[in-house]
């Protein structure tokens, strides 16, 4: 899957506040705006009430008999306001494969304006150089040739409510 960033509208279609930005797609009469390449999320007429699901881009993989590069990071804000204004979207690009001296790139970042950020995977390990761990990242990325392994980017989470 390439890294993207899904809004859906949990306001029924023809509601007075629009939206425009993205790929639209409307399913059980919500509308649904997939970005798979950066732009802007344009809201007016009024607070959308929305989901936001971003997903960051993955990373290289290693050379030689390298590890795979991580899975970049899943991240889903529920049920927020949105007020008429324009968000920026960032969809991160993927990471590059390594050559023979150097880990496989990290995968980007992708962001929905300042409200949210999915990290990119880590870019796996090279088994020719010291370079035999994974990166960190999203997911880390995979050790080379049975040498270690990258570690998961950990972030502290919200208090849950409710619960």
């Amino acid at each position: 899957m390439s890294p993207m960033l899904g809004i859906m509208d949990s306001q029924k279609s023809g509601h007075l506040v629009t939206v425009t930005g993205g790929t639209l797609y409307t399913v059980g009469g919500f509308n649904y705006r997939v970005f798979s390449s950066s732009g802007t999320l344009t809201v007016s007429g009024g607070t959308l009430t929305a989901s936001v699901c971003s997903i960051g881009a993955g990373g290289g993989g290693g050379a030689g008999r390298g590890g795979g590069g991580g899975a970049g990071e899943i991240d889903l804000l529920a049920s927020f306001s949105l007020a008429a204004g324009s968000y920026t979207v960032t969809i991160g690009a993927g990471g590059t494969a390594s050559n023979a001296s150097a880990r496989g790139g990290n995968g980007g970042t992708t962001t929905f304006d300042t409200l949210q950020s999915a990290l990119g995977g880590g870019g796996g390990g090279t088994d020719t150089s010291v370079l035999y761990d994974g990166a960190n990242g999203g997911s880390g990325g995979g050790g080379a040739g049975g040498w270690g392994s990258g570690s998961a980017h950990t972030q502290n989470g919200g208090t849950a409510s409710g619960s």
